[in-house]
């Protein structure tokens, strides 16, 4: 079932207010490479992300998400389709929607 008022509740980038609770509620995904894939980041931008900070996983994970945040499209709906349903972390993507209700 695909809830159209539910994916208008775009995660905001004018007072990144959003980004600590994204931060957070993805803290726990490793693959921080392919989360970004799935949620569209421009594939050059995640090779710069990686090539910038090689060793660092949550810096990597944190400017991902600034970069896809920054892109206008980011909802929470988005995120949680894409945990559930690209990333396999159904428990996450449920513990998500529990906490930030769209």
């Amino acid at each position: 079932y695909f809830d159209l008022l539910t994916d208008l509740k775009v995660i905001s980038t004018h007072t990144g207010r959003d980004l600590p609770d994204v931060v957070r509620a993805t803290n726990e995904v490793l693959d921080w490479f392919s989360l970004g894939l799935y949620l569209k980041v421009d594939y050059n931008k995640l090779e710069t992300i990686r090539r910038d900070y090689p060793s660092d996983l949550n810096h990597c994970r944190q400017k991902m998400l600034i970069t896809w945040i920054s892109s206008g499209s980011a909802t929470w709906n988005i995120l949680v389709k894409t945990l559930r349903n690209d990333m396999n972390e159904r428990e996450l993507a449920e513990r998500i929607e529990r906490e930030h209700p769209h």
